[in-house]
C-alpha cells in the first residue's frame, strides 16, 4: 500500500471521527457555556452544578445520535474495506 493511500485513509479516518464527535462535544459546550453564565449571574460557584448536567446533556446527545454515528463508522469501514 503506497504511502499516499495510507495518509488518505487516515486523512478520512480522522474526518469521520471528527464529524462524529461534534455534536457531543457542541452540547457539551453549549450546556457548559448557560451553566456557566447562569452560575456567574446567581454568584454559586459549586463544581458539581456545572458538571452533573453538561454530562447529562451530552449523554443524551450521544444516546440520540447513536445510530448515526454506528451508520457512519460502519460506511466508514465498509468503504475502506471494499474501496471506493
Amino acid at each position: 500500500m503506497p504511502a499516499t493511500d495510507v495518509a488518505e485513509l487516515l486523512r478520512e479516518a480522522m474526518f469521520t471521527a471528527g464529524m462524529v464527535a461534534a455534536p457531543v462535544l457542541l452540547v457539551g459546550l453549549l450546556v457548559g457555556l448557560v451553566i456557566g453564565i447562569l452560575q456567574a449571574a446567581t454568584g454559586v460557584q459549586e463544581q458539581t452544578l456545572g458538571q452533573l448536567p453538561r454530562l447529562a446533556a451530552m449523554a443524551g446527545m450521544m444516546i440520540l445520535m447513536l445510530p448515526w454515528m454506528l451508520e457512519t463508522f460502519v460506511q466508514l469501514v465498509r468503504t475502506t474495506a471494499i474501496g471506493p
